[in-house]
């Protein structure tokens, strides 16, 4: 297109200075003026197409520059992440038997990172070779408008030529059909003939080459198209696979906080286990303090208890002496001093209990002896004096009879007169009859005299029987003297000896009423003495037994306190090494938990690092493949704006080929031969839009191809 613009500059020039030879271009100069307009117009639209791409070359430089920026991130990117591998390594080393699971979860990781890698080595492998095209399209534009300066150039080194060839009209080839501009005008072609003939061989054999290149360009293209194909394919599963990694890390994250939680729990769960083994160990401490207090305690009341034992042993001693006067009885053991040992006091106190216990046990003997011959006399005298109680039933029943009689004999007396005999034998036999009462009732008292207790064989008995026979003389004398001096006041016939003896037994009743009496009395006293004998007996043996109490109570009470001091110790003992190895595993524990929280902060901050790398990669990428399509998009631009100038020119075309078809005297083939002199070669302008373009469009995509090929063989 540029051949044609030159070759309409050289036309124009040559139409001005031919303006005075040709007469008779008037009619056909105003469109002249209008397509030179229209050339200028186009002249300013490529101009205008040319900065625009001059702007695309700069911001492809940017690309380039940001693609070589990511390259060098994503270098440092691979040494931070062979660094991470080989930190995590060292950590899997490590940790290998706590965190199986983790490690599984970093393997699979580390296959999707690789993997991850891999895709990104062959997109960083599209995006070289698709780096390497763009250069090699850049190449060939930039070859394209070298070469079309050069024929710019040629364009105007051939208007100086034709200028030059009018001065020099020998150099030109000549014809004699032909004169003035027509001559030169043919030997211009001729010699652009000759040239242009060489230029379309090439193109012929270049067209042939592009022909072939343009096939395995497509071959190419549709291969490249298929492995772009299997790598975005591939790409999208490595992305489903780092997004699962990534639902996987979370995971592991939100175990990681669990797991934190956990150690949380268990920290505040040893603290406080750890204030409650203090308040334990000030509880124990205090109990040790209270059960030293009550040791000493214990000491005092087992001094006490050792001279309360001394005094019951004394008082014992001196009660055993009074049932067994022996001086055996007493062992003398020395009393311990006031500043002697606990072990001292015991056997003290061990000692008197035993002495205490063998006194207890004469005791007892002595006691039964002495309880089984009361009981005996008891028992007989039980005997007597329920015999005597039958005695006196017996005798009441008796003196009731001889009161009876006897009020019977008074009344006889008062009413007895001085001539009645009948009276007296009436008297007589009652008499009698009191004499034989009498008589049987003397055997009864000669009994009660028999049966005396002189059998019991003890002092008391006889001193009982001493003082009753004393007591019943007495009475007797007594009754005596109470009833005789009212029978010697009696005349003395009616004193008979009958009624003197009836006087007699009832003297005798009255003395053995007295004597009963005094048994009873006598009795009652003896028992209430054995009573009280019984009651300090009982007295003792409940003494014996509190003692005995009190000294298993404080013996366990002792054996209770030596056991809880032992145990109290051992325990804490124990409780002093269980607190020492807690506190030892808290604080194994708490830099366990610092080394994790540590180590999970770093892996943290590897995460992150490799998110932002990734994404800046993602937008780099992102931003690459937008250039690429504005690229694209303003290539495109620019062919709708080629095309529509392609338009154009055919327009332009048809309307010179409009008016080839006139005959004014001036063909118009010569106005279109002179501004495109290349025409008459290359045939009509139909050939011209047909095949020029193409050439030219062909020529590039050869130039394109050689880019390539040659990109890659240095690469390869």
């Amino acid at each position: 297109m540029d051949m044609l613009n030159t070759s309409d500059d050289g036309s124009v020039t040559d139409g001005e200075d031919d303006e005075s030879c040709n007469s008779k271009q008037s009619p056909s100069g105003h469109s002249f003026e209008v397509l030179q307009r229209r050339l200028e117009a186009e002249r300013n639209a490529r101009k205008a197409a040319e900065t625009e791409m001059d702007g695309l070359r700069v911001s492809f430089s940017r690309l380039k520059s940001i693609t070589a920026e990511a390259v060098q991130q994503r270098d440092h990117m691979l040494r931070l992440k062979d660094e991470a591998e080989s930190s995590q390594q060292d950590l899997l080393r490590k940790l290998n038997e706590a965190l199986n699971c983790r490690d599984d979860a970093i393997r699979q990781r580390d296959e999707a990172l690789k993997s991850r890698d891999n895709a990104i080595r062959s997109r960083d492998e599209i995006s070289l070779l698709r780096d390497v095209a763009m250069h090699a399209r850049n190449s060939t534009k930039l070859d394209v408008e070298s070469a079309v300066r050069i024929l710019v150039a040629g364009a105007g080194n051939i208007t100086d030529r034709v200028q030059s060839v009018q001065s020099f009209d020998e150099t030109l080839p000549r014809s004699s059909s032909h004169t003035g501009i027509a001559a030169i005008a043919y030997g211009f072609t001729k010699r652009a003939e000759t040239i242009i003939d060489g230029l379309l061989l090439h193109s012929d054999r270049a067209d042939k080459d592009l022909s072939s290149l343009r096939q395995q360009m497509e071959q190419q293209q549709y291969q490249s198209a298929f492995k772009i194909e299997k790598l975005e394919a591939t790409i999208q599963r490595l992305e489903d696979r780092v997004a699962s990694q990534i639902t996987e890390l979370g995971k592991w994250k939100s175990l990681a906080a669990e797991n934190e939680q956990k150690l949380c729990k268990f920290e505040q769960m040893l603290s406080e286990k750890i204030s409650t083994a203090e308040d334990k160990t000030r509880l124990l401490m205090n109990d040790l303090n209270f059960k030293d207090i009550t040791l000493k305690k214990l000491d005092g009341s087992i001094q006490e208890l050792a001279l309360l034992l001394s005094e019951s042993h004394a008082t014992l001693a001196k009660h055993a002496i009074e049932f067994l006067p022996t001086d055996t009885l007493i062992e003398k053991i020395p009393p311990p001093s006031n500043g002697a040992k606990a072990d001292k006091i015991t056997s003290y106190c061990t000692d008197r209990l035993k002495v205490i216990m063998n006194l207890f046990l004469k005791l007892a003997i002595a006691w039964k002896e002495q309880t089984d011959l009361r009981r005996k006399a008891l028992e007989d005298l039980e005997n007597t004096i329920t015999r005597l109680i039958v005695e006196k039933k017996e005798i009441t029943s008796f003196l009731q009879i001889a009161i009876t009689r006897k009020q019977e004999v008074l009344e006889a007396v008062s009413k007895v007169s001085l001539g009645s005999e009948h009276n007296l034998n009436t008297m007589a036999k009652k008499s009698g009859d009191i004499g034989s009462f009498v008589g049987q009732y003397e055997p009864l008292n000669n009994n009660l005299h028999i049966e005396d207790p002189s059998r019991e064989g003890s002092i008391w008995e006889t001193e009982l029987k001493q003082s009753k026979q004393e007591m019943f003389e007495l009475q007797q004398s007594l009754a005596v003297a109470r009833f005789f001096p009212t029978c010697f006041l009696l005349p003395f016939p009616s004193y008979s000896l009958p009624f003197l003896r009836l006087l007699l037994h009832s003297v005798l009743v009255v003395s053995c009423r007295g004597e009963l009496e005094m048994l009873r009395t006598m009795s009652e006293y003896k028992a209430k003495e054995l009573l009280d004998k019984m009651i300090k007996i009982k007295d003792f043996e409940n003494e014996q037994y509190h003692a005995q109490n009190t000294i298993d109570d404080l013996k366990s009470r002792l054996a209770a306190a030596s056991d809880a001091l032992e145990e109290f110790k051992e325990a804490a003992a124990k409780e002093a090494g269980e607190s020492l190895i807690r506190t030892q595993e808290v604080e194994q524990l708490k830099e366990q938990v610092s080394f994790w929280k540590h180590q999970s902060d770093k892996l943290n901050d590897l995460l992150e690092e490799t998110k932002g790398k990734l994404l800046l990669k993602e937008e780099m990428a992102a931003a690459a493949v937008a250039a690429r399509k504005a690229a694209e998009q303003s290539l495109r631009i620019a062919d709708g704006r080629a095309l529509q100038l392609h338009k154009k020119i055919d327009e332009l075309i048809k309307q010179f080929e409009l008016l080839e078809g006139k005959d004014d005297g001036i063909t118009p083939s010569g106005w279109y031969d002179a501004c495109w002199p290349s025409q008459w070669l290359w045939g009509r302008p139909s050939h011209l839009c047909n095949n020029g373009f193409q050439k030219t469009d062909s020529e590039m995509e050869k130039l394109k191809e050689r880019l390539i090929r040659e990109t890659i063989h240095r690469t390869s």
